[in-house]
């Protein structure tokens, strides 16, 4: 991703999630600069800075949707069904509801569990188009390989375990 990209897309997920950015730039031959999305800053001003520049024309506020539409509208979540992480299942569906995006849910289990842990979530989010994937062979390859496509990959954490002794 070059720096105009990351940019875009940093200012982009800052207006769509509602948070504070804090943008930090270095000029060579100039002195490092400092810009908060929302008006404050530091350093010089940047001048003609075209980085500075970019981020001080991004409008404040949003109808809570990023400037420009999300390439692929895809959200991927990986589930593995009874351990799901719930935290990470409403992340996705929020995501995907807010973006205006389908979910597709790789559940790594055979029994296809994730399905009845899902429904809490498809009824809160009746707006989100829902696509299980019950595949419980290499689920890690096939989340890099959604992940191609994707606009937001999200992966819970797993259960806590006791130490192992190795």
């Amino acid at each position: 991703m070059n720096g105009n990209r990351a940019l875009e897309w940093a200012v982009a997920r800052a207006l769509l999630s509602g948070v504070p950015l804090r943008v930090v730039h270095d000029r060579r031959y100039a002195s490092a600069i400092g810009f908060t999305l929302g008006g404050s800053s530091s350093g010089d001003g940047g001048g003609d800075d075209p980085a500075l520049v970019r981020v001080r024309a991004a409008p404040e506020g949003r109808s809570g949707r990023p400037p420009t539409p999300d390439p692929y509208g895809l959200v991927v979540l990986g589930a593995n069904g009874a351990a799901a992480d719930a935290g990470a299942t409403a992340f996705a569906f929020r995501e995907a509801a807010r973006r205006g995006a389908r979910l597709r849910v790789h559940d790594g289990t055979a029994d296809g569990t994730a399905g009845a842990r899902l429904r809490p979530y498809e009824e809160r989010f009746p707006e989100v188009d829902v696509e299980l994937v019950t595949a419980p062979d290499d689920t890690a390859g096939r989340l890099v390989a959604a992940s191609r496509a994707a606009d937001l990959l999200v992966i819970g954490r797993h259960r806590k375990r006791p130490p192992s002794r190795h």
